[in-house]
């Protein structure tokens, strides 16, 4: 009865603002338990404050209640739900993201899909494999273990392939994804790619358009990079893999601290103290993640990016303004709208 009253969007819960705080209704959370099951939902402080913040700055604000999906059409009839009674989604993987995308800024109901983990389908023809949101990088490489490929994008944690797609994890996880299924906020299925796996969208931010998603990802062999990488629906798909390097280059690593303004002097008398004419050198540096605002406006006057992997979430909101401009901005608003015209994906991010 709960679950007829909830869909039928009686009373005030029908009216539900995505920017309202209010708590949810007992009949929404019941229907959560009928759809889902009751071990799967939660509305314990703790466990919504754990679901609330990532391993950003960002102040911790914790959804209304947390459910465990566990199959694809689960989150649709999620998403259907929250679509109906005008409730917030924020989908969540293993919460290691550096902009406070999963933080529930507007309220509403986490989306936690770590217990959609299967890995569906591996193709050592075609260097492709088909996971399920949940499926983290280093379970995924566990699993190929002995076929002699690998999944080559390292974002440092051991993320889920979902929420690498949601930030664009270390700069690559474009070439590496081959299609998504996306659960869109009204609960439809959405495929990214034709069968023959030609994109007809490309992965996007925090602030994405679907609740949850699956996919096709290529692999890499050990000696040479591979394409191929499909997800599909909320958590499901394939990735592409690489294989694993028999015999590694030797690399100088360490960290080196010192103040950003002598970076571009100490590089260049690292290169003339490894360098030499039969000699190749190659130099990583990695910003510590404090997100220093004026060295992504130095970026953006040298015509680079204010984020290159982290995403935007809330932290570069301004930066993302000073970099595409008003009407590139007021455009990519027009295009979520289209599809998410309530404003529930993971509200308040990016845009």
């Amino acid at each position: 009865m709960a679950l007829r009253r909830v869909l039928g969007l009686g009373g005030a819960l029908g009216r539900r603002s995505c920017c309202s705080k209010r708590p949810l209704l007992p009949d929404f959370v019941e229907a959560l338990r009928a759809m889902v099951g009751g071990p799967n939902v939660s509305t314990a402080m703790a466990v919504r404050e754990q679901h609330g913040h990532d391993e950003s700055m960002h102040t911790c604000a914790p959804p209304d209640a947390v459910v465990w999906p566990q199959a694809v059409g689960q989150v649709q009839e999620l998403a259907a739900l929250c679509y109906r009674c005008r409730v917030p989604m924020v989908p969540v993987g293993t919460g290691t993201s550096l902009e406070g995308g999963v933080n529930a800024v507007q309220g509403g109901i986490c989306f936690d899909l770590s217990r959609m983990d299967t890995i569906a389908e591996l193709s050592l023809e075609d260097f492709s494999v088909a996971v399920e949101p949940g499926v983290t990088r280093k379970a995924l490489n566990n699993h190929l273990c002995g076929t002699g490929l690998w999944f080559p994008v390292d974002p440092g944690a051991d993320a889920s392939l979902c929420g690498m797609v949601a930030t664009g994890a270390s700069g690559t996880m474009r070439p590496n994804v081959l299609n998504l299924r996306m659960v869109l906020s009204d609960g439809r299925l959405l495929h990214t790619a034709s069968p023959g796996r030609q994109a007809r969208w490309e992965p996007g931010d925090r602030d994405r358009l679907g609740g949850g998603h699956a996919g096709t990802h290529s692999l890499a062999p050990c000696r040479k990079r591979a394409a191929g990488y499909d997800l599909t629906s909320v958590g499901e798909g394939p990735r592409a893999m690489a294989p694993r390097p028999e015999h590694p280059t030797p690399a100088l690593t360490g960290p080196a601290p010192l103040q950003r303004p002598l970076l571009p002097d100490f590089v260049e008398a690292l290169r003339a103290m490894v360098g030499g004419p039969n000699i190749s050198t190659a130099m990583a540096a990695h910003e510590q993640h404090g997100h220093n605002e004026s060295m992504h406006t130095r970026a953006l006057a040298a015509g680079g990016t204010c984020t290159g992997e982290h995403s935007v979430g809330l932290g570069k909101q301004a930066l993302l303004l000073e970099e595409l401009g008003q009407e590139g901005l007021d455009t990519l608003r027009r295009i979520k709208a289209a599809l998410d015209p309530h404003n529930l994906m993971n509200p308040g991010k990016v845009l």
